[in-house]
């Protein structure tokens, strides 16, 4: 090779757009997918422009995935990118917990996954998100501890209000062993969801106390009127026979000074 002033390396071959397309089985399932990448060559240290690809899944009716990403080898450290796109498909009930504790279905929704990945070297980083929507959610079965049966009554009337929820899964660590935590509003939805059916509950159960105890003072004192009513009618009847005696007394017996007290 002869380098002119003012002019650098390039490599000795680029392949400036390179398409492609085939047909793989996953699972027993047929998949087509076409794809293509920019900037291919066999010295991507000497190269511009780091290697640009793209590949998408195609089904009967729309796409199944997408990735787009980067391969830069221009440095010694290598550093990748990849973005993943899975568009909105349908999946079946699901079925979360246990019975001995707490057991949550949720009925046949949409669900969609975007992530971002960066691997630089050996090691990763990246998120990924999938969000679940049009989600019919009901608690199935409740442990006496949590409330039992009158509190899942009130947590499934709080949960009919949620359609959607997201879970994230942060990835870090390297190629060979990635760490992945894994969090979710659902789980803040479902803690609020239950907060507001043990306050509900308890409401009730507050409103029928009172409910009951005023009944029963009600109840109580109806009949201690009653009661009183009843003696005070009996003393009033023996005060007016005694009164009646005591006038009859007076006209038979001669007024010497005598005086009674009514």
């Amino acid at each position: 090779n002869v380098l002119f002033q003012n002019s650098q390396a390039s490599p000795a071959v680029t392949i400036k757009q390179l398409d492609f397309q085939g047909a793989v089985h996953l699972s027993g399932r047929h998949l087509d997918f076409v794809g293509g990448c920019t900037n291919l060559t066999d010295q991507p240290q000497l190269s511009n422009d780091p290697v640009e690809f793209w590949l998408r899944g195609q089904g009967q009716k729309d796409n199944l995935f997408t990735i787009n990403g980067t391969l830069d080898r221009r440095q010694s450290l290598s550093h990748d990118t990849m973005r993943i796109s899975f568009p909105a498909s349908d999946i079946d009930n699901q079925t979360l917990g246990t019975a001995g504790s707490l057991l949550v279905k949720l009925s046949p929704h949409r669900w969609q996954t975007d992530a971002e990945v960066v691997i630089d070297g050996e090691e990763i980083r990246g998120t990924i998100i999938c969000y679940h929507s049009n989600v019919g959610m009901y608690v199935a079965a409740l442990n006496d501890i949590a409330g039992g049966s009158e509190i899942q009554t009130k947590l499934n009337q709080q949960l009919s209000t949620f359609d959607k929820f997201q879970v994230s899964v942060r990835v870090t660590g390297s190629l060979e062993k990635p760490i992945c935590e894994f969090e979710s509003d659902l789980a803040e939805r479902f803690a609020m969801a239950h907060s507001l059916a043990i306050e509900e509950f308890q409401h009730d159960l507050a409103v029928r106390d009172q409910s009951r105890i005023e009944d029963m003072y009600r109840m109580s004192v109806h009949e201690l009127i009653e009661f009183a009513s009843g003696r005070l009618a009996t003393i009033r009847s023996l005060c007016s026979e005694q009164a009646t005696r005591v006038s009859e007394l007076e006209k038979v017996v001669p007024d010497v000074g005598l005086r009674t007290n009514r």
